[in-house]
């Protein structure tokens, strides 16, 4: 769910910097657009894994333990790069926030059905995780998670450059 949240938040972000132009006015700053859009996909990608890691906090403090805590935050900050890069471009390709929050609702509400579907997504994978009941092809599919969330985040350089933003 924070991965979700977090991709929530940058579609709100930069579709509401754009509605209102104050997009114009943070360039004002010493910085690219792509430094402003960069920050804000990082402070919405970033909370998922603290989120997530404070969540097992509290289930280690009420004596539930959960296994491969570094693979579960590699999975988790990586998926929540990956939809809050699609969300970013998303905002970034929408000039309407209520189009883009819809849509970005409508895509999630599909990816993460479709997922579940399928015992090796990333909701079983973290599961999985979790329990300690994964093989050791586990740790190369976190890392296939990692590199996708790499190339979202090259993938939404490009749409900024594409949009004109810079």
């Amino acid at each position: 769910l924070p991965v979700f949240v977090g991709g929530s938040i940058a579609v709100d972000s930069i579709t509401e910097e754009r509605e209102r132009g104050t997009l114009e006015l943070l360039r004002a700053a010493p910085l690219s657009a792509t430094d402003v859009v960069d920050g804000k996909a990082l402070a919405a990608a970033g909370l998922a894994p603290v989120q997530a890691a404070l969540w097992v906090g509290l289930l280690e403090l009420n004596g539930t333990s959960v296994a491969n805590l570094p693979h579960l935050l590699v999975l988790v900050g990586a998926l929540s790069a990956v939809v809050v890069t699609l969300a970013a471009a998303l905002a970034l390709l929408t000039t309407e926030r209520r189009v883009a929050q819809l849509s970005y609702s409508m895509g999630t509400l599909v990816l993460f059905g479709g997922t579940t579907l399928h015992e090796d997504g990333p909701v079983g994978l973290a599961a999985r995780l979790a329990l300690d009941s994964v093989g050791p092809g586990a740790t190369v599919v976190v890392a296939g998670y990692a590199v996708a969330a790499v190339a979202g985040y090259l993938g939404l350089r490009r749409v900024v450059a594409r949009v004109g933003l810079d």
